[in-house]
Order: structure tokens, then C-alpha cells, then sequence
């Protein structure tokens, strides 16, 4: 569920907020910027509360970007045929009585 309320978000952001700076300003130490990550908590748990209070569920797209490598099962089935093919010939050139059976 997505909200536009204002209000609704501004409000949980003041009582997710609320003890932190009753603490910090209770002792006059200066109230340092929520960074990146805090706000991202703050989001992930004003979120879950509103899922929670109005339980119809609703699918959230998440994206990741991870730089993958993808091959086919064809070109890792040649690649393996050919390295052992000329694995093969390689050991030919450098060990030419290896390949000869001794009875």
C-alpha cells in the first residue's frame, strides 16, 4: 500500500525520531543529521506499520543491480570439449611416449 498522506508521514517520522532527540537534546549535545542508512530504516519500519495496520496485501517492487556474468550451457559444453581436446594434444607434444602403452 502506498501512501500520499503527508501528514501520515511526517507523523511517523517525528515518533520514529521522537526518543533519539528527547536524549540527545535532554543532555545539550548537538543534534546530528539522520544519515542515509537511518532514513532507510525509518522507511523499511514506517512501512511495515502501514502494511501491518492495513493488512491488504500489495506487491512492492524491489530492485538490485548485481553485475552477473551469464554463459549458455552450449558454449561451456564447447569451451569444455576444446580446452580438453587441446589439453590433450598439448600433452602429446610434451610427453610424446605417454600415449604409448607399455605391455
Amino acid at each position: 500500500m502506498v501512501t500520499n498522506d503527508t501528514y501520515s508521514i511526517a507523523m511517523g517520522y517525528r515518533t520514529y525520531w521522537e526518543y533519539y532527540l528527547e536524549q540527545i537534546a535532554g543532555r545539550n549535545r548537538p543534534v546530528s543529521t539522520p544519515s542515509p542508512e537511518d532514513i532507510f530504516r525509518f522507511y523499511q519500519a514506517y512501512m511495515i506499520a502501514t502494511n501491518t495496520n492495513h493488512s491488504v496485501p500489495s506487491p512492492k517492487k524491489v530492485s538490485v543491480w548485481i553485475q552477473t556474468v551469464e554463459l549458455s550451457v552450449a558454449f561451456l559444453v564447447i569451451v569444455i570439449l576444446l580446452s580438453h581436446d587441446i589439453l590433450g594434444y598439448w600433452a602429446l607434444l610434451l610427453f610424446p611416449g605417454a600415449s604409448q602403452v607399455q605391455n
